[in-house]
């Protein structure tokens, strides 16, 4: 989009308006803009100042028009543009403001880059324009010459899709523009260019106003056709310093903000609104295409969005939100993968999206899919400059249900880094840990430390740890905790568990028979199942499992009766059928079981010891379960009995929530 910045009169801040709206586009967090400044002041040229180039830069805009005045063939473009010194802003200047320049300006006839034709942009302006717009500019903010003469004229008149006129609420400047908009409005419908849209700005203007003030705007506001006008209001540094207010660098350094900072992104607001190109213009037209059911515009809006723009994060959040509902299919997906990698092959959002649509293919921990998306992920980390807690979680659940704990807990621990007190990645590496062996419970206890926060299953897990440990104050002390938290269904299973790592089987056993048939949902009865496997009563549990109503919508309590069969070992039940039958129960968190299967191995029951290794299985299964649908991003379960149920939202639900 080609934004002129004009002013009938000089002093009225029109470059360092200029100048801010380039800082604001080009530092915007979630929505950068590509910005190109061309310096069309060629009498008083000065953007080169206020934006100074990375490297020496000599040549311009006026060098680059000699030039084709002498060849009649218009240069490359880029030979002239050059980096500034902010990220995101390039320069076209009008040139060094030398002798050779001053001869060349001099020299230049602009009538003759033109011909009689008003509605044809000339030979010169009308490639020169086009070799603009491809390149990848987001916007081109021209500073344009003040008054009424050629180089205005083509500023306001050639090469302009929004003129904004910034004016001081003066005689002088009203008077003047009286005669001037009229004109511009004149000349652009001589050259079929209706569409372009006039953007008054009255700058400088004082916190104090006086009668002819008032008069002047309402004045302004009749000449513009405007309700309402914005403004920019007076600072003095603008007059003395010139000090770009909105350069990330000086907006962090400042307090209290001045109040032209809010007028500058206020303007900045409204030409983004003008520009259908605009990826946050976009992101809102996705968004009223969406809630209005029109799934084939956003879907369009979007893939076009993103390989325009093929590093926008939000974009490919949104992307994956819309895939994640249904409204936009993998091959469509695959489509635009591919094409964003040919244009740029280092694109690590790419490579995320590869892996985790791969992941979800993936039929076993051991399959080709699930190797191939772990080396899609790993690229991904490798060209994130600072590697997102979502990239580093993915990875820690592919070593997890690989079985690759030790790269697991490392991967979780850069995590963790990034937010230390997170709830779920400390549960998710206490849980590691407890996987990991007896021998590493205590790092499981230091995980569960790092949760600030009073939550009554971090008590749980302690209790149940130090109960194995044999701490067995600490273990009291915990559950206690937990008990004081803990009022539902689940208190007299928790203290079965408890009493049961405690060493008192019997009395766990005894809460167990009194409480068990007593279950009014599937849950509950397959948690106690749960526990009297856990206490080896493998009978008790099959009792409790047949006495259930079968329903064929519930097959947890199937699974269950198969894995009791399997451990009990008087039946032969193969281990691949068990697991079978567990492949998409992705809410069992399993920490009792490996407390289970950790007490057998302390006693040394080798039998009971190898048929236990199934447990780590039927969880990197689950890991693999957990995949599908997006619908949470842990490492392996922490939900089931006396843990945490913790699922990302479903958009499905919600259309609102794609731009929450």
């Amino acid at each position: 989009m080609f934004v002129t910045f004009y002013s009938y009169k000089g002093g009225v801040g029109r470059s360092m308006a200029l100048a801010n709206i380039a800082c604001l586009l080009a530092q915007d967090q979630e929505h950068p803009q590509r910005v190109l400044l061309w310096d069309f002041d060629l009498e008083a040229p000065g953007l080169h100042r206020i934006f100074p180039p990375k490297q020496p830069h000599k040549f311009g805009f006026v060098d680059l028009a000699h030039k084709y005045a002498r060849t009649g063939k218009v240069p490359e473009v880029r030979d002239y543009v050059y980096a500034s010194i902010i990220e995101g802003i390039d320069v076209l200047p009008a040139g060094s403001v030398d002798q050779p320049y001053c001869e060349k300006l001099q020299e230049l006839h602009w009538p003759g880059f033109f011909t009689a034709d008003p509605a044809d942009p000339g030979p010169f302006f009308g490639p020169f324009r086009k070799a603009v717009k491809q390149l990848p500019y987001d916007y081109v903010l021209i500073d344009s010459r003040t008054g009424l003469n050629d180089q205005a004229g083509i500023c306001t008149e050639i090469l302009p899709d929004l003129i904004v006129v910034l004016f001081r609420l003066t005689a002088q400047n009203l008077d003047g523009l009286e005669h001037v908009v009229p004109m511009i409005r004149y000349q652009l419908e001589a050259r079929k260019r209706n569409g372009v849209r006039l953007l008054p700005i009255a700058s400088v203007v004082s916190p104090t106003s006086s009668k002819a003030t008032l008069e002047n705007k309402e004045k302004a506001a009749r000449l513009f056709e405007q309700r309402k006008l914005n403004y920019i209001r007076f600072d003095g540094d603008l007059v003395t310093e010139e000090r770009l207010f909105c350069q990330e660098n000086e907006r962090q350094a400042m307090w209290p903000m001045p109040p032209v900072v809010e007028d500058y992104q206020k303007l900045c607001e409204s030409l983004r609104t003008y520009n259908k190109e605009d990826t946050r213009t976009q992101t809102s037209r996705i968004r009223q295409a969406t809630e209005e059911g029109d799934f084939v515009l956003a879907t369009t809006l979007l893939t076009a969005t993103i390989e325009r723009r093929v590093r926008n994060s939000e974009l490919w959040r949104i992307l994956e939100r819309l895939f994640d509902t249904g409204i936009i299919k993998k091959e469509d997906t695959a489509d635009l993968v591919e094409r964003v990698l040919q244009k740029d092959p280092q694109n690590r959002y790419c490579y995320e999206w590869k892996g985790t649509r791969l992941i979800e293919e993936a039929k076993s921990p051991t399959s080709s899919e699930l190797a191939t998306a772990k080396r899609d992920i790993e690229r991904a980390i490798s060209l994130s400059t600072r590697p997102s807690m979502r990239l580093l979680r993915i990875l820690a659940r592919i070593q997890s249900c690989q079985g690759d704990l030790e790269n697991a807990v490392k991967t979780l621990r850069d995590a963790q880094e990034k937010q230390k007190g997170n709830v779920q990645i400390n549960f998710e590496l206490a849980l590691l840990h407890m996987r990991m062996g007896a021998n590493y419970f205590s790092s499981a206890i230091d995980a569960l430390q790092q949760i600030r926060r009073d939550i009554d299953e971090k008590f749980l897990w302690n209790a149940y740890l130090y109960a194995f440990l044999g701490e067995h104050s600490k273990a009291d002390e915990a559950f206690t905790r937990h008990m004081q938290r803990e009022r539902g269904k689940w208190a007299q299973l928790c203290r079965a568990h408890f009493l049961l790592l405690g060493g008192k089987r019997d009395e766990a056993i005894q809460v167990a028979r009194s409480c068990a048939h007593a279950s009014v949902d599937e849950s509950e009865l397959t948690n106690w199942a749960e526990f009297l496997i856990c206490a080896e009563a493998f009978d008790d549990a099959k009792i409790l499992l047949t006495t259930w109503p079968k329903d064929e919508s519930k097959k947890e309590g199937d699974a269950v009766m198969l894995l009791c069969q399997y451990l009990d070992g008087t039946n032969p039940i193969d281990e691949h059928e068990v697991i079978k039958a567990w492949q998409g129960h992705t809410g069992w968190g399993f920490k009792e079981l490996i407390l289970f299967r950790e007490s057998v191995k302390r006693r040394g029951e080798s039998a009971l010891r190898d048929r236990l290794s199934i447990v780590e299985k039927l969880i990197q299964y689950q890991d693999l379960a957990s995949f599908r649908g997006g619908r949470r991003l842990i490492v392996s379960g922490t939900s089931g009995v006396g843990t945490i149920r913790m699922f990302a939202t479903r958009l499905s639900q919600s259309f609102e929530t794609l731009f929450s």
